[in-house]
C-alpha cells in the first residue's frame, strides 16, 4: 500500500461543485449549532478517510473479511443518514406527501378516501 497525504478541510471542498443545500436549516432535535459543526467536521474526516481507502484499495485486492464488513456497514450507515436528511428536506419542501390511513384496511380508505 502506498502512503497518501491528506489535507483535512472543514469546509467540504470536494462538495463545492454540488448544488447548495436549500434546507441547511436546523434539523429536528438539533441541540445547538456547535453540535452540527462537530458533525460536519466528522463528515469531512470521513470524506478524507474514504479518499485514502479509494486511493489504496485496488479492484483486485483481497481485503480481510473484517475490513469488508466495516466498509459495508459504514456505507449502510451513511446511506441511511443521507436518506433521512434528504427525506426531511423533501418533506419540508412539500415534495413528499404523506398518505393518511385510518387503518380500516379498505382501499380506498373509508375515512380519508385515499
Amino acid at each position: 500500500m502506498k502512503k497518501v497525504k491528506i489535507n483535512i478541510i472543514e469546509s467540504c471542498a470536494p462538495c463545492s461543485g454540488a448544488p447548495s443545500n436549500p434546507a441547511s436549516t436546523a434539523m429536528p432535535n438539533a441541540h445547538n449549532q456547535e453540535e452540527a459543526r462537530m458533525h460536519r467536521t466528522t463528515l469531512a474526516h470521513l470524506m478524507a478517510d474514504v479518499k485514502v481507502l479509494l486511493d489504496m484499495v485496488q479492484d483486485g485486492d483481497d481485503l480481510p473479511e473484517w475490513l469488508e464488513t466495516k466498509i459495508t456497514k459504514a456505507g449502510d450507515y451513511m446511506s441511511s443518514a443521507a436518506r433521512y436528511v434528504a427525506g426531511n428536506v423533501a418533506r419540508e419542501q412539500g415534495q413528499l406527501e404523506e398518505k393518511k390511513n385510518c387503518g380500516c384496511g379498505q382501499n380506498p380508505c373509508k375515512t380519508y378516501g385515499i
